[in-house]
């Protein structure tokens, strides 16, 4: 599981630690467990040293710590703590994800199917993360598209232990809820390949049309 702390500065630093220690206690110790903080800290220095207080909590690793181009900066809070160091939602091909793979030094490469250039292309990302010895845990909660492109991914690399997986009772969107069919159902965490044709779902078609007379008139007022 995956806690969500974006909180900005509702929240210190402080909170933020007691949050993770009594999610990790409710969980127990058997739980993988991982954070995504949305781009918390502007400086290393102060993921460095609220991430050093997390290290017996036993994170699988810590998403998004620091702005995506502050190279620099990752590759210090890499070095300064055992917590693996996930980013890279936001890249838009394989030579963003080299620049934070091997300049900011990140553990765990995130691309996202449908920002990155797709599948082939967050395939080369997988593989140049595999050649480094790194994970790829690909971006995508937003539909059941993306889930789908997520499940194939991870068939098709083997440096992909998890994808992100948002149920769709969790978040009121239309776009995760109702844009395919059938929905993914996970059994004791794991999602079956589909068998049937592309990426195994397929769209409804009532909704697409709903979304676009939507798009049309937001675009036109």
């Amino acid at each position: 599981m995956k806690l969500q702390l974006v909180y900005g500065d509702i929240y210190t630093d402080a909170d933020l630690i007691s949050l993770v220690r009594k999610a990790r206690k409710i969980l127990g110790d058997e739980m993988t467990f991982m954070i995504d903080v949305g781009y918390r800290w502007m400086d290393a220095n102060a993921a460095i040293r609220t991430l050093q207080q997390l290290e017996d909590c036993n994170l699988y690793f810590v998403e998004t710590p620091l702005r995506m181009d502050d190279l620099a900066g990752h590759a210090r809070l890499a070095e300064a703590v055992t917590t693996r160091v996930a980013g890279a939602e936001l890249l838009a091909s394989r030579w963003e994800a080299l620049d934070l793979m091997d300049r900011g030094k990140v553990d765990v490469i995130q691309p996202d199917i449908g920002r990155a250039g797709g599948l082939t292309e967050c395939l080369r990302i997988a593989r140049l993360a595999n050649d480094r010895g790194l994970l790829c845990t690909p971006h995508g909660w937003k539909s059941g598209l993306t889930v789908a492109a997520e499940v194939h991914l991870s068939a098709a690399a083997e440096n992909v232990p998890f994808i992100e997986y948002m149920v769709p009772e969790l978040w009121p969107s239309v776009i995760r809820r109702e844009l395919v069919r059938p929905e993914f159902a996970p059994q004791d965490g794991v999602i079956e390949l589909p068998r049937t044709p592309g990426l195994g779902v397929e769209l409804n078609e009532e909704v697409v049309g709903r979304l676009a007379k939507g798009f049309r008139a937001a675009a036109a007022s």
